[in-house]
């Protein structure tokens, strides 16, 4: 018994593969002089998967459902002698990690009449020994699969973090060459990565191009479709000056790209400086804010979003003259939506009232106040979705 333990612990111990294991392992059983058949059941993925046997279940006409019967079993006292029976085992032993089950060794023990409780020839000494050793393997298989899970985890981590690193680089990184207009941007991801963004870059004709959009999801795959928007918004913008056109075009690929499966809220606006006007669209997105002196409107949809259908109706953009020091605040639906610790929303409202009464502060300072508001705001709240800001000073 010692020897067929040492054995199974040194081929542990070597990192033998688990296919490895199992077969040093079925050898041993059939080697067992007690043992006239055998059957190894493991879980995995929530499957019952037979690892090796010496009795056909599939083909044999058992009065039960082997799995069913096994699942019962593994609430009783372990290891489970079963009474006499037309069944070609008599000792089920199932191996948990914690309280789930690993696997279950199904065995048709003989054991010496005459043997005392602790003869080496007693059922029970040799259902312990077969316990013992069945634990033994059964714990190396689990921890060589926890090992392999936690450097996939780790792989994957590192992956998510370029990902995320490679993200951060798709949003501005500059505001020189764009005329008229003082520009500060921030996002938070609820994910490593998100499908928030927005953008702003001058236009060879000297306007300054203007975007903020929201993905719908979150994590790896909607920021996968974020950064195919970003690059197709900086390639159509230059050439398509038309903002109505530019939706439509902006929304074929969108739906070419997503098949449905998610779309895209979008405010985008292009401001001309020298006749101070600024044109926008808005799709579907968060109305942004625009302050004037002290009045203060909302930018409004004129479209449903990108993505939810093949075409968009048609629709008119619209334009605004603008003032020496008038306010543009776009966002994402994550920072009006935001949830404090009592289960309240943060609001437009709240957003309404900052904006009001900080009106005189830079974009990057005003920025930082929003955030400011909102982490004292949610309190030990997590955060529920990505969120953007978009602040616009004009001059």
């Amino acid at each position: 018994m010692l020897k067929a333990l040492q054995q199974v612990t040194q081929a542990v111990n070597e990192n033998f593969s688990r296919a490895q294991i199992l077969r040093i392992y079925e050898n041993i059983l059939r080697q067992f002089p007690s043992v006239r058949g055998v059957a190894l059941y493991s879980r995995q993925n929530g499957e019952l998967r037979c690892e090796f046997s010496d009795w056909d279940f599939e083909g044999a006409s058992l009065p039960f459902s082997l799995e069913n019967y096994l699942e019962q079993l593994g609430e009783l006292q372990i290891p489970y002698h079963l009474p006499d029976s037309e069944l070609p085992f008599n000792v089920v032993i199932p191996s948990y990690h914690k309280e789930r089950v690993l696997g279950y060794l199904l065995a048709r023990l003989d054991s010496n009449p005459e043997a005392g409780p602790e003869d080496p020839d007693s059922a029970q000494m040799q259902s312990e020994f077969l316990q013992t050793l069945n634990n033994v393997v059964f714990v190396a298989l689990e921890n060589k699969m926890l090992a392999r899970e936690a450097l996939r985890q780790e792989a994957l981590r590192k992956e998510i973090e370029l990902a995320s690193e490679l993200q951060a680089l798709l949003f501005p990184q500059s505001t020189e060459g764009l005329a008229g207009v003082a520009v500060s941007g921030s996002h938070k991801t609820f994910d490593e990565v998100g499908g928030d963004y927005y953008d702003y870059f001058p236009l060879p004709d000297g306007d300054v191009a203007l975007c903020i959009a929201d993905v719908s999801g979150k994590g790896m795959a909607a920021a996968l479709l974020m950064a195919n928007f970003q690059a197709n918004v900086r390639a159509l913008f230059p050439y398509v000056p038309d903002l109505a056109q530019l939706g439509h075009t902006l929304n074929k690929k969108v739906d070419e790209s997503a098949q449905g499966e998610k779309f895209i809220t979008c405010f985008i606006a292009r401001y001309d400086p020298r006749r101070r006007l600024l044109h926008y669209a808005n799709l579907g997105h968060n109305p942004p804010l625009f302050l004037s002196g002290t009045e203060l409107s909302t930018l409004d949809a004129q479209a449903p979003a990108l993505g939810m259908l093949p075409e968009l109706p048609s629709f008119a953009t619209q334009s605004l003259s603008i003032a020496p020091d008038d306010l543009l605040v776009a966002y994402t639906d994550g920072l009006t939506e935001l949830h404090n610790e009592d289960n309240q929303l943060f609001g437009l409202e709240r957003l309404k009232n900052i904006v009001l009464e900080n009106r005189i502060l830079p974009p990057a300072e005003l920025n930082s106040l929003i955030a400011r508001h909102l982490n004292s705001f949610r309190g030990e709240s997590p955060f529920r979705d990505d969120i953007a800001l978009l602040t616009c000073r004009f001059f």
